[in-house]
């Protein structure tokens, strides 16, 4: 009985050891706001995307592991069992070209213009085609 029991208590611990995972955070750096659905790129897992409260899972340590988010800096993070739960992402401030527009005949008005033009010849009564 004691063998049955220290055999399942064995099995049970190197079921929870390989099974392990650890969640991580994704902040603003400075506003301390959490990105919602940043690409991560882990080294050694598939690809996942972030929650909508920024967080994700890994199971494989250490490893490297990428962030992507739209308007932030792509930062990488070297992640171990024992580093910091909360990864911080910097933004990146974008130079936009400036956009002129100029007021000029709509192209959408002269397909209506033909389209009414023609529509005799277009008629589905009419046309025995």
């Amino acid at each position: 009985m004691i063998c049955r029991i220290s055999i399942f208590l064995f099995i049970f611990s190197l079921g929870l050891n390989t099974f392990s995972q650890k969640e991580f955070l994704i902040q603003d750096a400075f506003s301390k706001e959490n990105l919602s659905f940043t690409k991560v790129l882990p080294s050694q897992e598939k690809p996942v995307i972030a929650d909508i409260n920024g967080r994700f899972m890994l199971s494989v340590f250490p490893q490297q592991v990428l962030l992507r988010a739209n308007g932030y800096r792509d930062t990488t993070f070297n992640l171990t069992e024992d580093s910091n739960n909360v990864l911080q992402l910097f933004p990146v401030q974008q130079q936009l070209q400036e956009v002129t527009i100029l007021p000029g005949v709509n192209p959408a008005h002269r397909i209506i213009l033909q389209t009414i033009n023609n529509r005799k010849k277009n008629h589905p009564m009419e046309n025995d085609g």
